[in-house]
């Protein structure tokens, strides 16, 4: 029985991957440089700013990159919108008693922001992000602080994401997981690709995941 379903944010609550890529092209235009979508794709996103201007040969320069950028993050974060269907299922499986929580690679300060900006604070029960573990994703240490704050086993809770990270965070910590490939995201993902982490469920839509809990 499922009982607690743990959600990455960017790109499975919320549609903010068209976010990222204007958040980073301009950055990467700041400092000199002038790459595809499919290279950000790529080379930023899932990865850390430090990551990042290492790719870039600008490892001295990770500090004023990481102010650039969430200022431009923090520009376009009003045009971003949840998935079709989100609200109407997370009021379903509130009414189910299956606790809720947001698991995801981004900082606190962005991810507090965009629940409340987005009226989600009501339906998740704890908040999970990048600095509140030791090791973030891939690692199992976010779905294992999450379920001990639960009470549960990992096997009690599934984890939906939409990148492979966060199903080798829900495999490694003994979850189920379910890839979350909607149709915005085809020109971004492999799905190909995504589907070698072998997750439980590949769904392509919210009303799809309210079935299988």
């Amino acid at each position: 029985m499922i009982k607690a379903l743990l959600c990455d944010f960017d790109g499975t609550l919320a549609n903010t991957l068209p976010l990222y890529v204007k958040a980073y092209k301009n950055t990467l235009h700041v400092f000199g440089f002038d790459y595809s979508d499919a290279w950000i794709y790529k080379h930023c996103f899932g990865r850390t700013e430090e990551a990042v201007c290492n790719e870039l040969g600008i490892p001295e320069r990770v500090k004023d990159f990481r102010k650039v950028y969430f200022s431009m993050t923090n520009t376009f974060s009003n045009q971003v919108s949840l998935f079709e269907d989100v609200k109407s299922v997370l009021i379903e499986i509130k009414k189910r008693k299956i606790k809720l929580a947001v698991v995801s690679f981004a900082l606190r300060w962005y991810i507090e922001k965009m629940v409340k900006d987005l009226k989600l604070e009501e339906f998740f029960d704890l908040l999970i992000a990048f600095e509140d573990v030791k090791n973030p994703k891939p690692a199992p240490d976010a779905v294992l602080k999450a379920c001990n704050e639960f009470g549960i086993s990992p096997s009690e809770s599934i984890v939906i994401g939409d990148a492979k990270n966060d199903i080798f965070m829900g495999k490694s910590a003994g979850a189920k997981t379910a890839l979350f490939f909607p149709i915005e995201h085809e020109d971004v993902y492999d799905i190909n690709s995504l589907k070698q982490t072998n997750p439980d469920y590949i769904i392509h839509s919210w009303k799809e995941l309210e079935k299988i809990l």
